[in-house]
């Protein structure tokens, strides 16, 4: 059945329906040629910053701090250490970019001193604890809890696997049971949408592993992801969060052999490759620094390693197609999990249908479930243990804005809706998840699937 999903609770701006396109800027002043410099969005002044970095020849360590808003500008802090290999975030909460870490204040040295810029200065957060000195480690803000989360880097004699959060007086080592194997130079960066920060890829030097693999923390577990299509495995790509877009884009890397020109998009657990070949950033594509720039929705590159050190300023506009993703965890009937899967992208103006397969064959019919949030429903918080009604072992994912019974034939079923043609709803999410009922299940009454994540395009 096809049913009009008109969310009331669609907190949603009239989103950019530009296509998808790569152009290199021309500034009359840049940056000069440097690795290792990291850059965030300074959003007190609406611009990307760039602090640091190594220049190659001779090997010198640098202090400068770079603002960027279409045009390049040298900033003069009063104070500001050299440092390369570091990382860098905005704070959402105190719209403040932080910086942790790195080679600093000599090109050997290695610190784990935790830094804030002030809007014209870098001053040191005092913290009772830190982790261990480390530099090409992962760095994302959780703007949802609030704390700032550490992965991985190389530390003094090892490549380093552990988990570390600051609220922004205490550093807090995490012990998780499952986490990722040890890396360095891999993309970290977190989805607000979701909830979760995402790693991807690396290099293990200490085993020589080449890394190609995704997961998710949120802020309990790590979880590997296993998209049915993924980057091949590299390390040193640039990669931040397009937060209007509601993606992860990464562009570039090296995979052991080749650079890699390929620009790819992440979003709820599935990969897509947007493009590759020669239209695309610079072909000097690995150890390139990247920001995206929500106030000008630009995925800004700057500088890479190839065949030379450069200083092109790239900028790439995401295009607004839909994605479907995967989220949560299901619980099985007789047969297993659920799952979706859409031939066609979820889009306004279109009658949208995911197929949910892997039922039972003799299940008759399903109950089906949409909603504007996995977060919450009427002030509950999600995910809601399903017992209450029968489903011992299984949990509501997402909120029972649209509630409907559907026809399943054959272990499959489809669950339609019609995305009306309004501009605000691209770039905006409908979560969705069925229930199936089976006396043969498990709990001896059913299951439910994972949850369906809907990101709209256009």
């Amino acid at each position: 059945m096809r049913r009009t999903f008109l969310p009331i609770a669609f907190a949603a701006s009239a989103a950019s329906l530009a296509s998808q396109t790569w152009q290199e800027i021309t500034p009359t002043t840049f940056p000069s040629t440097r690795r290792g410099a990291a850059m965030a969005f300074d959003s007190t002044a609406n611009r990307l910053l760039l602090y640091g970095g190594a220049q190659p020849t001779p090997a010198v360590i640098l202090s400068e701090t770079w603002a960027y808003n279409g045009t390049w500008t040298k900033l003069n802090p009063a104070t500001s250490l050299p440092r390369w290999g570091h990382q860098m975030v905005r704070n959402t909460a105190t719209n403040r970019v932080v910086a942790f870490g790195g080679r600093s204040p000599t090109i050997a040295a290695l610190a784990n001193d935790t830094i804030e810029w002030t809007g014209t200065n870098w001053v040191a957060v005092p913290t009772p604890t830190a982790p261990q000195a480390r530099y090409r480690h992962g760095l994302a803000f959780d703007s949802q809890r609030n704390v700032m989360v550490l992965f991985g880097g190389r530390g003094v004699s090892q490549v380093l696997d552990d988990t570390w959060e600051f609220d922004g007086v205490t550093w807090t080592q995490r012990a998780p049971a499952t986490q990722p194997p040890p890396r360095e130079d891999f993309v970290m960066a977190y989805d607000a949408s979701m909830g979760v920060t995402i790693v991807f890829g690396g290099f293990d030097p200490d085993t020589n592993s080449l890394l190609g693999d995704t997961w998710e923390w949120d802020g309990n577990t790590w979880t590997e992801r296993t998209p049915v299509t993924s980057p091949t495995a590299r390390y040193r790509a640039a990669a931040a969060f397009d937060t209007t877009r509601q993606r992860l884009v990464m562009y570039g890397g090296f995979d052991g052999t080749d650079i890699s020109t390929e620009t790819w998009e992440y979003a709820s657990g599935a990969w897509n490759v947007v493009a590759s070949g020669a239209n695309t950033g610079t072909q000097d594509a690995t150890e390139v620094h990247a920001g995206y720039d929500p106030q000008r929705r630009k995925f800004v590159n700057y500088g890479g390693v190839g065949a030379v050190f450069n200083d092109e300023t790239w900028e790439f506009t995401g295009a607004t197609t839909g994605v479907l993703g995967t989220f949560g965890t299901g619980c099985p009937t007789s047969t297993g999990i659920a799952v979706p899967s859409a031939a066609v992208p979820p889009a306004i103006n279109t009658t949208y249908t995911i197929e949910w397969s892997n039922l039972p064959a003799t299940t008759p019919a399903v109950i089906s479930v949409h909603g504007v949030s996995r977060v919450s429903y009427a002030g509950i918080p999600l995910p809601l243990d399903l017992a209450i009604i029968g489903l011992p072992g299984c949990d509501l994912l997402v909120s029972a804005d649209l509630v409907g019974i559907e026809t399943a034939t054959g272990g499959v079923v489809n669950t339609s809706l019609v995305l009306p043609n309004v501009t605000a709803f691209v770039n905006t999410s409908i979560y969705s998840q069925i229930l199936i009922p089976d006396a043969l299940a498990p709990n001896a009454n059913g299951g439910a699937s994972i949850g369906a994540r809907s990101l709209i395009g256009n």
